[in-house]
């Protein structure tokens, strides 16, 4: 029909560049632009929130602007390098976040005591979010930890043979290969040493 869709939301509470979409509203995130649109009943305006990344649970970064119904159709991929890094708070709060669930089969818990990892070496050298990480379901910390214990165990094949560990999140758009994703994401983790946290920009 040559029709082009563009779904407006809900508008949503947004506070020094943090927004919280939950798993449907994410759905509506074009990973590729990284854009979302919502709607502002009570001002009628169309907002736009851009440069969106994922920073794990319902947690998002991203910039928020009033936008033109003009706007909607903009398909033009994001070119999208930033490299982030969750602040100690985040962390610390993450981990607590863990040892609630008082489980022994919970993952982070589980790859932080086979490293013999303490709180604080986690909060060094873990936590960043890298470009891929908008696509990836599984908290960054965790699958960070996780690559970690694959190398200490001998796993040379860290692409091919833990596939299915990853889950990708769901989008209403098309993306490209999940094995191709993966690649990106693993390669950016290991070529990014331990001592860069000064490089990159702390998330609060």
């Amino acid at each position: 029909m040559g029709y082009k869709v563009s779904w407006l939301l809900n508008d949503v509470d947004y506070c020094h560049n943090k927004v919280k979409f939950n798993h449907f509203q994410s759905m509506f995130i074009n990973p590729i632009t990284r854009k979302l649109h919502t709607f502002n009943l009570e001002k009628k305006q169309i907002i736009m929130f851009q440069q969106i990344q994922y920073l794990g649970g319902h947690k998002y970064v991203a910039e928020k602007k009033n936008a033109k119904i003009s706007e909607l159709f903009n398909e033009a991929p994001c070119d999208y390098h930033a490299v982030y890094k969750l602040s100690k708070f985040a962390i610390n709060q993450y981990i607590k976040y863990c040892r609630w669930q008082n489980s022994v089969l919970e993952p982070t818990l589980s790859a932080m005591y086979q490293l013999q990892l303490t709180d604080h070496e986690v909060v060094h050298n873990y936590g960043y979010i890298f470009p891929e990480q908008i696509y990836i379901e599984n908290h960054p910390i965790e699958w960070q930890l996780q690559v970690d214990l694959w190398l200490k165990n001998g796993k040379s094949k860290l692409v091919s043979d833990n596939l299915n560990y990853f889950k990708l999140k769901k989008f209403i758009v098309a993306l490209e290969s999940k094995t191709a994703i993966i690649e990106k994401l693993i390669n950016n983790y290991l070529n990014i040493s331990s001592d860069r946290g000064n490089d990159v920009q702390i998330l609060f």
